[in-house]
């Protein structure tokens, strides 16, 4: 079997005018991996730059989904 690149030169159209589903999926670390540097101080600005996705970066990015969705409990609120 080979590869093969399709290209569409015009609209794509579903049967019945049906519109496509969209999945996302976010791959994101939060700040698990800071640790104390070798005299055992934390750098809270490294920390906390780390734990921005996890507690506000993602709620962000599903309220603004959510506002966008065809019902506004499609996205449950944090």
């Amino acid at each position: 079997m080979s590869l093969q690149e399709l290209h569409s030169n015009g609209k794509i159209h579903w049967p019945g005018d049906a519109r496509i589903a969209v999945f996302l999926s976010f791959d994101f670390q939060g700040g698990e991996d800071v640790r104390p540097d070798k005299n055992g101080k934390m750098n809270h600005e490294e920390y906390t730059q780390a734990e921005y996705g996890p507690n506000t970066g993602i709620w962000r990015i599903l309220r603004i989904l959510a506002s966008h969705a065809a019902s506004p409990n499609a996205i449950p609120k944090p």
